[in-house]
């Protein structure tokens, strides 16, 4: 009994090192989809900043719906 109990520990170690290492990736994904969004997002601004809108009214007409899906 006292040897399954230990290959069920180093079984949970396995795993929870596995996950962890999954975690770890998981993270630095997001966070790179994250930076390129919020160049996206930079890139858009400035070329926002750069139209001449004192020509008239700004002929944007796209709206964008954000939609959150459970």
């Amino acid at each position: 009994m006292h040897i399954a109990s230990l290959e069920q520990q180093r079984e949970l170690m396995r795993y929870m090192n596995s996950f962890n290492e999954w975690l770890g990736h998981d993270v630095e994904d997001r966070q790179t989809e994250l930076r390129g969004v919020s160049a996206r997002i930079d890139q858009l601004r400035g070329d926002l900043n750069s139209l001449d809108l004192t020509r008239g009214t700004c002929k944007l007409h796209t709206t964008y719906i954000l939609t959150y899906h459970l």
